[in-house]
């Protein structure tokens, strides 16, 4: 079976033609313009194009240059002979319908089953892709056996729900006996061209349209080959977005450029408001054009399309001669030649107002929605399916520091942006945003990551995201909304560090709680037995009992004094009281000082304090500061060093700025695991460093306290088990 393209004006021709070759059981497929024929021609290339020679003479060159087949037969069919001074290399001439025929049969004999998979994918291909909507049915019961897409479209029906089902029960006609009627036609003459109709559609809606129809046999079954008139779909269209506007009205127009006259159908003459008497000269058409439009009109109808030989195709206003409304129409309009000359313009006028106004409140519209999405405190961005982002509001490209355009896209995952995780390490790909909706299809919400700015600074991101889909249900996409939540995350890092900072203040204040109930208790305990003892058993004890508790009573009274005095260091720590207040003060001096102040219990313990002093230098410092740093130091190194050792106080030079100030003791050393808090607040337990002394955990985290107060460094110099020496440094 070969196709066959028919373009003709004349319905006896078309009529004709159309059903000889229908007959002969091939396929033919009639235009009536060449814009139609042009179309078509883009979906399929048929085996033979027929031009009538008689309609298309005139322009019958001009035709075939713009006819581009590629792989099919041109021919004209003339019965006049007014076009044999044609190329016959380009194409055939035919002069009688039946040797055409002939030779169409002859053209190709093998003959291919329409139904039969995979011998004819041309004709599959071509019945598809159609731009009118087409339909196959049986012509004995009306059931369909084929749709294409655009019959899908406009009938709103999917193939599952009408294949094998009647066009008559099912959809379509309206009244049984017009199928009968146009069926006992198509019998008889095969070919059926502009058939006027009303069809249903799914949703009951009465459809008026136009139908040709083909009948044509295939393996011994009798079926029809059914185009719908393209129009119908406009005007459900139009229907659906205009519920209370009627089909937008098209009128048709003439003009003669060489009598400077035109012509119009009633429904032109009911868009411009005119009678039959009206002016219908070029001057006639400029009354009724809108008076702001009517010079741009005259030189557009002047230079571009009579000068230029463009094709008319315009919008502008006009005035009614009437009701003198101002209406917006669409003029289009194609150009007739005559051995080269410009003839005539045939063309069509919409009035297109309530287009217009729809158009008005949609720019409206859209005028709003750009404004909330450009002054939206959230960013929104756009990503295409390979994920380069092609738009971005302005708080988005604000976000992340970039400016986008459709020639200037950034991926999602581009390198300068080093994409981490809150904590600054490296994200997985497939757990961002992009690859997420891609992969899944579905919505993701709070993904949380960070990106680098140039600056090296971090920037925290909170990102919401969803698929785009397109009409085949594939990805197409990615809307994201983005937030920079850094403020949010930094205030929570904050409140982390403040409750972390809490918990150890409550440590400490426990630790206070059993200092107070228990550390000091235990001296002032002593201290009460020791006077009862004392008070009770006086007459009784000689000289050196009373001397030994007397001394007992001393160093229990220095321990606690000690203690107090911390206490209240720490507190006035703790409430900001401390700020220091700088002088001068000789090293030597500052040494004689805490050595006398610490010399009963030294006695006590038998250790003997060491003073080794290099340089006779003074430092700037807060002095009372510093000799509680000094006392808190040496306090410790005679409670862990064992009686008959000593301990040692030095001073040296670091540099020109720096002098370094040590207390070495001859005690155990501090546990390595120790090392790290031991200038902190934080502890949950005493400090054990032996089985017969315990430190409150105050005295050192208070001397490291004083210290950076006066701008100066305390540490651990050397730590063995032959004793511990802990220096700090001031300024000379």
């Amino acid at each position: 079976m070969s196709t066959v393209f028919f373009l003709s004006k004349e319905k006896k021709e078309i009529d004709l033609v159309c059903t000889s070759i229908t007959k002969s059981g091939n396929s033919c497929i009639h235009f009536e313009t060449v814009d139609q024929l042009n179309n078509n021609l883009r979906y399929f290339k048929p085996e033979i194009i027929l031009l009538d020679g008689s309609n298309f003479s005139e322009e019958i060159k001009i035709l075939l240059d713009k006819i581009e087949p590629r792989d099919s037969k041109i021919m004209i069919l003339d019965y006049t002979g007014d076009s044999k001074r044609i190329n016959k290399e380009k194409v055939n001439l035919i002069t009688d319908i039946k040797e055409f025929v002939n030779y169409l049969n002859s053209y190709n004999s093998k003959r291919y089953s329409v139904f039969e998979k995979g011998e004819n994918k041309i004709f599959d291909l071509f019945f598809d892709h159609l731009p009118e909507p087409a339909s196959i049915t049986k012509l004995e019961d009306g059931n369909f056996v084929r749709v294409n897409k655009k019959f899908v479209e406009v009938s709103g029906f999917q193939p599952n729900e009408i294949i094998n089902q009647s066009s008559v029960n099912k959809l379509l006609w309206v009244k049984k006996g017009s199928r009968e009627k146009y069926i006992h036609r198509l019998k008889k003459e095969h070919h059926i061209q502009a058939y006027k109709t009303y069809f249903h559609n799914k949703h009951k809606e009465i459809v008026s349209c136009y139908i040709s129809s083909t009948l044509f046999s295939d393996n011994g079954q009798d079926y029809v080959l059914s185009i719908l008139d393209n129009n119908i779909t406009n005007k459900i269209l139009e229907e659906k977005l205009f519920e209370t506007q009627s089909i937008a009205r098209v009128g048709s127009y003439t003009l003669d450029f060489r009598s400077g006259m035109w012509s119009s159908s009633k429904i032109l003459d009911d868009i411009f408001e005119i009678t039959e008497n009206y002016d219908r000269s070029i001057d006639g058409w400029l009354n009724i054009v809108h008076p702001k439009w009517r010079d741009t009109m005259k030189t557009y109808l002047q230079e571009n399309v009579i000068q230029n030989k463009e094709e008319f195709d315009r919008q502008y206003q006009i005035t009614t001669i009437k009701d003198k409304t101002d209406k917006w129409v669409h003029g289009r309009g194609s150009l007739v030649y005559r051995n080269g000359e410009l003839v005539k313009m045939i063309g069509t006028i919409i009035d297109i107002s309530e287009y217009k106004k729809i158009e008005k409140k949609l720019k409206g519209k859209q005028a709003l929605l750009d404004k909330i999405i450009n002054t939206s405190p959230v960013g929104i961005l756009l990503t295409d399916k390979h994920g380069n982002i092609y738009y971005a509001n302005k708080r988005g490209e604000e976000i992340l520091d970039l400016s986008i355009s459709r020639d200037n896209t950034i991926k999602y995952n581009a390198p300068e942006w080093r994409i981490t995780d809150l904590n600054g390490e490296d994200y997985p790909e497939d757990k961002l945003p992009f690859i997420l909706v891609k992969n899944h299809l579905q919505p993701v919400y709070g993904i949380k990551h960070a990106i680098e700015n140039q600056d090296h600074s971090r920037k925290f991101l909170s990102i919401n995201a969803s698929p785009i889909i397109d009409e085949y249900n594939e990805f197409n996409g990615m809307i994201a909304t983005i937030e920079d939540i850094t403020p949010q995350i930094e205030f929570e890092n904050k409140i982390q560090d403040q409750n972390k900072q809490l918990e150890e203040l409550i440590s400490v204040k426990d630790r206070l709680f059993s200092i107070l109930g228990h550390d000091l208790r235990s001296p002032i305990g002593n201290i009460t037995q020791l006077s009862n003892f004392l008070n009770i058993e006086f007459s009784s004890l000689d000289h050196n009992d009373i001397r030994e508790i007397l001394s007992s009573l001393e160093h229990i009274s220095e321990q606690a004094l000690i203690l107090i005095e911390n206490i209240l260091e720490w507190s006035r720590i703790e409430r900001c009281l401390i700020q220091p207040v700088f002088n001068t003060i000789c090293i030597d001096d500052l040494f004689n000082h805490a050595i006398n102040l610490h010399k009963s219990l030294a006695k006590h313990k038998r250790i003997k304090i060491i003073k080794e002093v290099e340089l006779d230098e003074c430092i700037l410092c807060d002095i009372d500061m510093t000799k509680t740093v000094l006392r808190n130091l040496i306090s410790n190194a005679i409670k862990f060093t064992p009686p008959e050792k000593y301990i040692k106080l030095s001073a040296h030079l670091l540099d020109d700025s720096y002098l370094e100030i040590s207390i070495q003791d001859q005690g155990p050393g501090i546990p390595v695991h120790m090392l790290a808090d031991l200038f902190k607040y934080s502890f949950n337990k005493p400090k054990i460093m032996n089985h017969k002394e315990a430190g409150t955990g105050l005295g050192l985290p208070i001397c490291k306290e004083f210290i950076e107060l006066q701008r100066g460094k305390i540490y651990v110099k050397e730590n063995s088990e032959n004793g511990v020496t802990i220096a700090f440094k001031l300024k000379i």
